[in-house]
């Protein structure tokens, strides 16, 4: 260790004692505070350990320093489409089902050809092969290594500029915890003026993993991401729909007060013709949305036949037969349909009538475009604000996340050309009895 290296090492012991002298003087009385010294010097322990290893900065802040030096003709040598869209999402399944010999053995084969692969990159195939080896001894364990081995990951393909990333989690509650891995591709990556970092990143994996949110805020310079599947959906299923007045009263009522403002804010956005092509078309796209609701309601007298993501672009000609074939089989079902010969003919016909249609896919991601600014406004919010944000006024009680969430509403609220587009969003979208909920109330009650 350096003598620059040193003084950084006592810089942190002292920062983290002085921390340390503050909590116990938050009126602990002698008996309490010997209580708690030594988790909290556990605590800290393994923040001075984590330190040491180069994993952190003096402020707490992740860092990676590859061991080796990059090289972009290795990186070019490795299929990252590849890797992001099988050979990961391949990996993380087997992991999932690791609980027999023969699985352990297909998780231990899945990784191995993920990790030849990389295997031009030392670091990257150093990284995930300390990930795999921790996954297989103990994941809970070895959770906060997980997480920064997979945060460095990422970091050192956005330092590569590799648009790339995975985003990883451990579901506990079952017998054993299940690795699961979501990945995706960069699609833009810029900084609005006061800098801040905006990423439109689109979903690679096809695994039934489903994300509860259009946006999300990362940690230090990741700053926001945009989803765009999750915008298309929201865009196609809500939006668009939104876009003739002639079917106001077909929409659920929680959004119906906020269409008219919706119509002008997106007819401002759009041009012309791209308006009218939507707007024309937004009977076929209500049809496609009531019949896909009508399916998923007979689940409670036991249907188990489900529509998901019906194309804007038209029915493949499976699918099509598919729905033939449960309205046949329907006719011996009547009391509870998979789906009725009239929503089979609904669904059908208005997929036939948009899959015609010239300039559809065009317009389409317009309107997601349309969208994403409004999902990025409130994502941008977050990471302007930081931590610890102050909300005078906020009701008792409302703290944390929930006052994040606020800020970012009352942003996204107030941007020109976006504010009814982003409560329509907020209004529409399922939030629970959560924080977003709470926050949502609060700020419609102000």
């Amino acid at each position: 260790m350096t003598g620059e290296d040193e003084a950084d090492f006592e810089a942190a012991l002292a920062a983290m004692h002085a921390s340390r002298r503050r909590a116990l003087r938050l009126g602990l009385g002698l008996l309490v505070a010997t209580a708690v010294v030594t988790p909290v010097w556990q605590a800290h322990g393994e923040h001075v350990r984590r330190y040491v290893r180069g994993e952190i900065d003096l402020e707490g802040e992740p860092r990676f320093e590859p061991p080796h030096e990059p090289d972009p003709r290795a990186l070019a040598q490795i299929d990252f489409a590849e890797v992001h869209e099988r050979l990961v999402p391949g990996w993380s399944i087997a992991l999932a089902h690791a609980d027999s010999p023969y699985w352990e053995r297909q998780a231990d084969r899945s990784f191995e050809r993920l990790a030849a692969e990389l295997a031009p990159d030392p670091n990257l195939h150093a990284l995930l092969t300390d990930v795999h080896r921790r996954l297989r001894e103990d994941p809970v364990a070895h959770a906060p290594r997980l997480d920064y081995f997979l945060w460095a990951y990422n970091d050192y393909l956005d330092q590569q500029r590799v648009p790339w990333r995975v985003e990883a989690s451990l579901a506990l509650g079952g017998e054993r915890p299940i690795f699961r891995t979501l990945s995706y591709e960069v699609l833009a990556d810029a900084r609005n003026d006061e800098g801040h970092r905006l990423r439109l990143v689109r979903r690679a994996d096809r695994t039934n993993l489903l994300e509860g949110w259009l946006g999300k805020a990362g940690r230090g310079d990741e700053g926001a991401m945009v989803l765009m599947r999750r915008v298309l959906h929201f865009a196609v299923r809500h939006v668009w729909p939104a876009l003739h007045p002639a079917l106001d009263d077909r929409r659920p009522p929680a959004e119906r007060s906020w269409l008219a403002y919706v119509r002008d804010e997106v007819r401002a956005q759009l041009d012309p013709e791209t308006f009218r092509r939507l707007s024309e078309t937004a009977v076929d796209q209500q049809a496609l949305v009531e019949v896909e609701a009508s399916v998923a309601a007979r689940a409670a007298c036991g249907s188990q036949f489900r529509i998901y993501s019906l194309p804007y672009n038209g029915l493949s000609e499976r699918d099509v037969r598919v729905l033939e074939w449960a309205a046949y089989r329907s006719q011996y079902r009547p009391s509870c349909p998979e789906i009725t010969l009239d929503e089979a003919a609904r669904i059908i016909g208005a997929s036939e009538r948009l899959g015609q249609l010239d300039g559809m896919e065009q317009a389409v991601e317009a309107l997601a475009m349309v969208v994403a600014r409004a999902v990025g406004a409130h994502e941008l919010r977050h990471v302007a604000d930081g931590e610890a944000l102050e909300c005078p006024g906020c009701p008792e009680g409302l703290d944390g996340i929930a006052r994040d969430e606020v800020s970012a509403y009352l942003s996204a609220f107030s941007t020109e050309g976006i504010g009814y587009l982003s409560l329509f969003q907020a209004c529409a979208t399922p939030r629970g009895d959560g924080v977003h909920g709470a926050a949502l109330d609060a700020v419609i009650e102000a």
